[in-house]
């Protein structure tokens, strides 16, 4: 049974992930609001016909009105129609990361259709931890309505403190995964101001003024949000309320990144002062690098050697960054010796060369990335930074005037008139590379003085590429059995060791076997190993043994079997016949399949026809498959060759998803043909 999975007020605020931490004795003061006979009596949805549960209330209220705080109240009544709806409803998880914010006052109950009342009690409520890594401990609190049925009506209700955030960048959820009857949001800014803010994919809200101060947006017979296949991020597909205070953050002055400086919109969003204003705000960060320089005179020498051109001496910088500085946000935690060491000197100056002189010192990303700009500039190169869009955050274009889409900082150095882009702070990111979602965004590179967009090219399909091997024995009784290799480079093995580099090495073996269990149902998978999961300079390669029962299927004489084995047990990527958002695919990238499969002694082929290749008009995407039987050894080889997203071609309109399905459709049906072998005579 799947738990419904929700953070408080079921929005997401950019400044910090919500913490939700329930205290075992407070309960909330606030009185249950009356339910109507017509709403204990309904036996249908409203909103959505086919709804397996509707939220009759789904009411926010945003208290600002505090300078260290803010509140959010949350109200939800829920009707449960269907046996599915009793399901997904029956366990409700409350997800908080320790140390952000604190729920006081949950409180829930479930009334049955005759009027008749039960509130939950604290056995009710657990705690469960929900993902963990060395950054991250993300927990739940988890509620179970044990007599939920349908026809019943579920509620809950909870006030969250938030301390220390600001409203600036708060986007809130406008429609939620559940249609909704009356959706209402209550707000009361700071200091009695007007709201400011903005919407994205909804037609036109406003605020209007209710009691003591508040403020109140509602929105009625709201449908349900249904994410689909590869879309777009919720920026560009989902009702959301950005609300805006003017200002923006902006890059820490302070070293120790413990601060935040925060961007004064003094330019309006006239055309060319709001981004010249925002560039300028810029220049006492780019000046900092500069004045660093002298802390690095020597030493970036150094590390330069003989190198001759300015890009030989940036790898060779970006190198020492990565590799002679231990980054505490990768996984390393400093002794208690070495804090003790760190004086309030060390960390209001940052590194100096002298901190390398007794071993290897750390740092944090942001910290990595300004020694990384301050030794280009002790070796003659200006560096620049680069704040950059997002692209699984929204699709940025300068002309929206809104700095707080511009969330990535790195060090950006010109040569020959073309920006390069750096940020040796990630741990796992190649010299000249950066994360898919950075690919392909606008930047603004800036000096402070002047500046510049500019799109960021995407690594190409061969650059991100997924070499799969394996040599398989297919037994008499249908059983394959053998060893399989996947060999990840570009955006597909920097995503896998940013997903996985801190986990145990048995958490990563045991995601492993999963996913292809997911896959294979029936596959008993042994003998694991993960290389290179550190190693940027090699691809990441993930081998292991697995043993398919009934992989093939008998009938009669015949035997019949997917020679394809990396596609065994998937399914079509589109099964819907409609289609409402774009097609978004993140990058390009390939796929390169070699397979030995060795058949079973007295069988031999009965039809193994080659799929013919699959492939778009314009070549965007290709799959191409060959068989080749050596009669000698019965061993079947296969290979495969797939790309996607050829010419940085991964957008696609809604209005040609008949034909992206086609392509789809295709792919999958080509790389799970079967073939037949024949018992011989």
């Amino acid at each position: 049974m799947n738990n419904l999975l929700v953070f408080p007020r079921g929005i997401f605020v950019s400044a910090a992930v919500l913490l939700v931490a329930l205290a075992a004795n407070t309960f909330a003061q606030e009185p249950w609001r009356p339910i109507s006979p017509a709403e204990l009596q309904m036996t249908k949805p409203v909103v959505e016909p086919d709804a397996d549960a509707e939220a009759l209330i789904w009411e926010q209220r945003l208290d600002d009105t505090n300078s260290d705080k803010m509140i959010y109240s949350t109200y939800v009544r829920i009707k449960i129609f269907t046996e599915r709806g009793r399901e997904r409803f029956s366990k409700l998880d409350i997800a908080f990361i320790k140390g952000i914010a604190k729920i006081e006052g949950l409180r829930a109950r479930i009334t049955q259709p005759d009027g008749k009342s039960v509130e939950l009690g604290e056995d009710d409520i657990f705690q469960r931890d929900v993902a963990k890594t060395q950054r991250v401990k993300a927990q739940a609190k988890a509620l179970a309505f044990p007599n939920l049925a349908t026809g019943t009506i579920l509620e809950y209700q909870y006030k969250e403190v938030n301390k220390n955030i600001f409203e600036v960048d708060s986007t809130l959820d406008l429609q939620l995964d559940i249609p909704v009857q009356a959706f209402s949001f209550y707000y009361k800014p700071f200091k009695g101001r007007d709201p400011k803010f903005s919407l994205l994919n909804v037609e036109a809200l406003k605020f209007e003024k209710a009691e003591d101060g508040w403020f109140k947006m509602v929105r009625t017979n709201v449908p349900a949000f249904k994410e689909e296949p590869w879309m777009p991020p919720m920026n560009e597909s989902k009702a959301l309320l950005k609300l805006d205070s003017g200002w923006y953050p902006s890059i820490s002055m302070d070293l120790s990144a413990r601060r935040t400086t925060i961007f004064k919109n003094t330019g309006g969003r006239k055309e060319g002062e709001y981004w010249a204003n925002y560039s300028a705000w810029q220049k006492p960060l780019v000046d900092l690098l500069n004045d660093r320089k002298k802390n690095f005179s020597k030493l970036a020498l150094e590390v330069v050697g003989n190198a001759a051109t300015p890009e030989e001496k940036l790898r060779r910088i970006y190198n020492f960054c990565q590799t002679r500085i231990n980054n505490t946000d990768y996984g390393y935690t400093p002794t208690d010796k070495e804090l003790d060491q760190v004086d309030n000197e060390r960390v209001r100056r940052g590194l100096t060369e002298d901190d390398f002189k007794s071993g290897k010192p750390f740092a944090n990303t942001r910290e990595i990335n300004n020694v990384f700009g301050a030794m280009a500039a002790a070796v003659g190169l200006d560096p620049w930074y680069a704040v950059t869009s997002r692209r699984d955050v929204s699709f940025f274009t300068p002309e929206l005037n809104d700095s707080r889409l511009l969330s990535f900082t790195g060090i950006c150095v010109v040569l020959g008139g073309t920006p390069h882009i750096y940020y040796p702070g990630n741990r796992f990111l190649p010299f000249e590379m950066l994360p898919w979602y950075i690919e392909g965004a606008v930047t603004m590179y800036t000096d402070g003085k002047q500046y510049g967009w500019w799109e960021i090219p995407m690594n190409t399909f061969e650059k991100n590429r997924s070499r799969r091997s394996g040599k398989f024995r297919l037994a008499e009784d249908g059983t394959l059995t053998g060893t399989a290799t996947i060999e990840l480079t570009g955006q597909l093995a920097l995503s896998y060791r940013l997903a996985h580099f801190d986990n145990e090495a048995l958490e990563n073996e045991l995601a492993l076997k999963t996913s292809i269990q997911q896959r294979i149902t029936n596959a008993e998978v042994t003998n694991i190993s993960i290389e290179n999961l550190e190693d940027t300079s090699k691809p990441l390669i993930q081998h292991f043994t697995i043993k398919v029962p009934n992989y093939a299927q008998k009938t009669g004489k015949r035997m019949f079997f997917q020679p394809g084995f990396f596609e065994y047990g998937t399914t079509p990527v589109f099964a819907a016949s409609t289609r409402k958002f774009d097609m978004f695919f993140r990058y390009p990238w390939s796929e390169n399949d070699d397979i030995e499969i060795e058949l079973p002694a007295g069988y031999s082929l009965d039809n193994a026809e080659t799929p013919a290749p699959v492939a778009d008009a314009g070549q965007i995407g290709r799959d191409e498959i060959h068989f080749d039987l050596d009669a000698n050894s019965r061993t079947l080889a296969y290979s495969r060759s797939f790309y996607f997203g050829n010419k940085n071609l991964v957008s696609f309109k809604a209005s040609s998803y008949a034909a992206v399905k086609t392509l789809w459709d295709r792919f999958h049906t080509a790389e799970t043909a079967l073939i037949s072998l024949k018992q011989n005579e």
